[in-house]
């Protein structure tokens, strides 16, 4: 989860986009079911500020950084 929305952020940047919290209110439509479900029960502040919006699904679907990056070290050694 947390490389699929440095990615979106990463994407986002280059198209212009400099205020991310436009973007947080169509997030779901990229997302599978569950997420979409998740996320539409999350408080209204939450969907509307990126950076909320973006811990939220970290919290609930992400895998921490440590771990990540393990994982991540690991692929590159291969």
């Amino acid at each position: 989860m947390r490389v699929w929305l440095t990615d979106f952020e990463h994407h986002a940047k280059l198209h212009g986009v400099n205020n991310l919290d436009l973007c947080a209110r169509y997030l779901a439509n990229y997302m599978p079911q569950d997420i979409q479900n998740w996320l539409s029960r999350r408080a209204p502040p939450i969907l509307a500020k990126w950076t909320l919006m973006k811990e939220a699904l970290i919290g609930r679907f992400g895998i921490s950084e440590e771990i990540d990056n393990k994982r991540r070290l690991k692929d590159l050694k291969r």
